[in-house]
């Protein structure tokens, strides 16, 4: 985090540090090769998940080419069918543990990177807020939510361009490695309401949500009830720290209050992407598996924040601007401090090489 803050500074041309004088493109490669190889070198017990994977790749790995082809989904591997046949290719290729996470790095930070090339104000705030979030922790070990977050990303453009078909195949495809990934299709038609008519509504939404969120998921189960399994069961938690629900909210009314209109299409979608991973959040304290679907939503935090900080210093005055800009990336520290601090799953870190 320290590094690509300091790196920033040699992506300035002509010295000048203005958001047009400034090599994106260049700066964004060099960041996302360096998490790309952070990652890939790690141990291979550093992740919540990885080990499973990993076991998967070793099992899979260990069979003859066509016996592989013929592989069928096994319990404990019984990953959904897109992420099934990634382990199956990387196995056949021969890439092993340390090639595998390589390749799962790269299919996840990819399509970060250029959704923070194409609408972050402030890349190095968006970079941070990946990390004060715990996106980059979740990616070391929850590679089939992650990799489904990624290819949701990639549908933004369909969902401006109000190509349903286009965008429903983003998420089937998003599916085919983390089932939970069918709640994005609710973005598209959340996309492009009047939020000034409705926002005064939006509070008290949220707090029908809070009150009664047991009884709207026992409802929604009762919809899908193939996950009626999970109630009762050890998954079936309730409660939890509000501190995210707080940190989304803050963030949804800043965007609608302190952002200027110079970017309506990143501004319109991110408001509702927040909206609807601040509805999920209240659900979740009812029933704690719902948690894992707010990361499909609260990802564009690293849009909303830097834009809203540049929103705000555009309006002040030199000294000013680069104090909210130094309080926001010390805020965003201390929150991956918060994140990392006592995380048995990514700390301590270390490498192959260890």
């Amino acid at each position: 985090m320290v590094l690509v803050g300091i790196q920033a500074l040699f992506f300035y041309k002509d010295g000048k540090v203005r958001k047009d004088n400034f090599k994106v493109k260049s700066y964004l490669t060099l960041c996302c090769i360096e998490l790309i190889i952070l990652a890939g070198v790690r141990g291979y017990t550093i992740g919540a998940d990885t080990k499973t994977y990993l076991n998967a790749v070793d099992y899979y790995g260990g069979m003859s080419v066509s016996k592989l082809l013929d592989a069928k989904i096994v319990y404990p591997y019984n990953f959904e069918i897109g992420y099934f046949w990634l382990t199956k290719i990387c196995c056949l290729l021969g890439l092993g543990k340390t090639g595998f996470l390589f390749v799962v790095a790269i299919i996840i930070y990819l399509p970060i990177f250029s959704m923070i090339k194409k609408h972050s104000s402030v890349p190095y705030l968006s970079i941070l807020c990946y990390f004060a979030f715990g996106f980059f922790s979740y990616s070391l070990g929850i590679f089939r939510q992650m990799i489904a977050v990624s290819i949701l990303i990639q549908g933004w453009d369909c969902i401006v361009e109000r190509n349903f078909i286009k965008y429903l195949m983003y998420v089937i495809f998003a599916m085919t490695f983390h089932i939970t990934a069918l709640v994005a299709i609710i973005l598209y038609f959340l996309y492009g309401i009047n939020w000034q008519r409705i926002i005064i509504w939006c509070v008290p939404f949220e707090c029908v949500l809070l009150i009664f969120g047991r009884h709207i998921v026992l409802f929604l189960i009762r919809m899908f009830p193939w996950y009626s399994g999970y109630i009762g069961g050890k998954h079936d938690v309730q409660g939890g720290s509000y501190l995210m629900l707080i940190l989304l909210n803050v963030v949804f009314w800043s965007i609608i209050f302190l952002q200027q209109k110079e970017n309506n299409v990143c501004k319109d979608m991110t408001v509702c992407a927040l909206f609807l991973a601040i509805c999920i959040q209240c659900l979740g304290y009812s029933f704690g598996l719902l948690g894992r679907a707010v990361s499909y939503f609260s990802i564009y935090l690293v849009l909303a924040i830097p834009n809203v900080i540049y929103s705000i210093g555009i309006r002040l005055e030199y000294g000013l601007r680069e104090t909210v800009s130094l309080v926001a990336i010390l805020c965003l520290f201390i929150l991956a401090f918060l994140s990392f601090n006592g995380n048995q799953y990514v700390v301590p870190y270390y490498t192959i090489f260890n």
